[in-house]
């Protein structure tokens, strides 16, 4: 899983159908927890509201998200097309708080 911020209060992920997508449509209130240091430094959490994009593109046509993550999935023996058929669901994300430790 990744994440693309478009600069402003908003982040879009894409994930696989299932229990987290009914959640959110019952409580749509997420975090996004980035890994820190290894130390107890360098933590972020990103809480907001989420939002199934019912008519959001694929991640094998978001040109933005194909861009920033094509190396990875090259370098896991993925394509964009095995990317986007395991995580079909675009969701945004309205960033409200931020908090980190460093």
């Amino acid at each position: 899983m990744g994440f693309l911020w478009d600069g402003d209060d908003n982040v879009l992920v894409y994930s696989q159908p299932g229990t987290r997508i009914r959640n959110i449509a019952r409580k749509p209130k997420v975090t996004l927890n980035f890994d820190g240091d290894g130390q107890g430094g360098d933590i972020v959490v990103l809480s907001g509201i989420a939002e199934v994009d019912e008519s959001g593109p694929s991640a094998a046509e978001d040109a933005a998200w194909v861009a920033k993550y094509a190396g990875e999935w090259e370098r896991l023996g993925m394509t964009a097309g095995s990317f986007a058929e395991r995580f079909s669901v675009p969701v945004r994300i309205r960033i409200g708080s931020v908090h980190g430790r460093y």
